[in-house]
């Protein structure tokens, strides 16, 4: 399961989160778009998007029309790279 926009994200007024299930390749997928997202304070270029599939694009512009980019705890800063590294 994979909350859009993610959970560490605010919300923008009357936004709602979705809740998808998708597979640990396509989280982690779809966490490096939010970063890139996050990098170019927007949609990223053409270039950076080519990279990645239909579902990714659907679910991180998704994510960033409706988060909160203004006010206290607000957007950009960057999520993990969604990468699973084990148990330490």
């Amino acid at each position: 399961m994979h909350h859009t926009p993610p959970k560490s994200w605010p919300l923008a007024p009357g936004a709602t989160r979705r809740v998808v299930t998708i597979c640990c390749c396509c989280h982690r997928r779809c966490h490096r778009l939010l970063n890139a997202y996050v990098h170019a304070g927007g949609t990223p270029d053409k270039a950076t998007l080519a990279h990645f599939r239909p579902l990714e694009l659907e679910l991180a512009a998704y994510a960033w029309a409706t988060a909160d980019h203004s006010g206290p705890g607000h957007l950009p800063y960057t999520l993990d790279s969604g990468e699973d590294h084990g148990s330490q």
